[in-house]
């Protein structure tokens, strides 16, 4: 935990220092928290909540704005942490903590406070709540309960979370030892639970047209394009997620999805499935989904958690293929020098931008941000 202690201190002294002010998003959810209120029109209310809390408990600034962001992290990285040694060991937790950190998406998540910060938090606490639950002896209604609970939350974040919910049936029917936890009560009170948590959104909405319903259908609509420009979206998509993790990381995580999506069709492994069910399915279906429409990088981002965990259980030892792939864990090492690489430039790049005077220009990558 020394890690997450270090990194949390480091983060929040640079928010301090940071010369950059809050992008539209930040102000736009920002301006929510001076309006109060269950539902908004494009997502559900926690974000302003914990902008609300920020704000209230301190003062108004973008350092206020954007302090939930490292702590939340913290919390999420916590839990992976305890997820990872409860699924594998200590070694493998370690990694997870590395490979968390050692993006350039990890200083995006913990500079700039959108809905992902909260969201990846509940996501993880669903995780373990969610492993707990199925690996139990009978139905533990304790797991259940804090799954249903998470699954809430995260739905008061962003809709995103009903790819948990589902994912954990799915999970539950594929591994043949945990389909009898669909002959007892357990999943289906983890269901009415979220959807009492999440129930002042379906109030808001069933008062004001289902506005936010309608806005998220619109991200599945028919697109108008030309079949052949999806090919530059997909393209994308992917090109945004190797950013997101940096590109050796990246593509260690592919070919680790690729022979453990092997692995679990042969074996049926529960680490496995539920891993890939709840990381790189998710991406999966988010890439197809690039064919019709821009992507934007952070969408997938509570999928990085199992597909990061499923990439550390194999960095670490937990998770062993053949002995010809055994020999890729010499790249382990440069693919988080790659990755803390990128995060030190990004830090750096905004401080450097003003000592060169191009701050705010067209070559400023944060000009958004100032």
């Amino acid at each position: 935990m020394w890690l997450i202690t270090g990194l949390t201190i480091w983060r929040i002294l640079y928010l301090w220092v940071v010369p950059l002010d809050l992008i539209a998003d930040e102000a736009y959810y920002w301006d929510w928290s001076r309006q109060l209120d269950i539902g908004y029109y494009s997502k559900p209310p926690m974000i302003a909540w914990v902008n609300f809390v920020s704000r209230s408990l301190l003062w108004h600034d973008a350092f206020c704005v954007r302090l939930p962001a490292p702590l939340l992290n913290a919390a999420a990285m916590s839990v992976v942490y305890v997820l990872a040694k409860t699924m594998y060991d200590s070694r493998v937790a370690l990694w997870a903590l590395l490979f968390m950190a050692a993006s350039p998406g990890a200083v995006l998540l913990n500079l700039v406070m959108t809905i992902d910060a909260p969201l990846v938090l509940f996501w993880s606490v669903g995780l373990y709540a969610g492993w707990r639950a199925l690996n139990a002896e009978g139905c533990d209604w304790r797991w259940w309960c804090l799954s249903g609970v998470a699954g809430g939350l995260g739905l008061l974040t962003k809709q995103m979370m009903l790819a948990y919910l589902g994912g954990l049936f799915l999970v539950a029917r594929i591994v043949p030892d945990w389909r009898r936890h669909l002959r007892t009560p357990g999943p289906y009170v983890m269901l009415v639970i979220a959807i009492v948590v999440f129930s002042p959104v379906i109030f808001w909405n069933a008062q004001n047209d289902w506005i936010t319903a309608e806005h998220t259908t619109h991200h599945f609509h028919a697109s108008k394009r030309p079949w052949y420009n999806g090919f530059s979206t997909f393209g994308e998509y992917v090109g945004g997620q190797f950013g997101v993790v940096s590109p050796i990381t990246g593509i260690l995580g592919l070919l680790v999805i690729l022979q453990a999506a092997k692995f679990a069709k042969r074996s049926r492994d529960p680490r496995a499935v539920f891993l890939l069910v709840l990381g790189p399915l998710g991406l999966l279906g988010i890439a197809l989904l690039s064919f019709r429409q821009r992507i934007n990088a952070n969408w997938p981002a509570v999928f990085h958690v199992a597909s990061v965990l499923l990439l550390a259980a194999w960095a670490g030892g937990g998770l062993r293929f053949n002995e010809r792939f055994a020999g890729l864990r010499a790249w382990r090492i440069p693919a988080l020098g790659l990755g803390a690489g990128l995060a030190v430039i990004l830090y750096l790049l905004p401080f450097v931008w003003i000592l060169l005077g191009l701050d705010g220009g067209k070559l400023d990558p944060a000009r958004r941000l100032r």
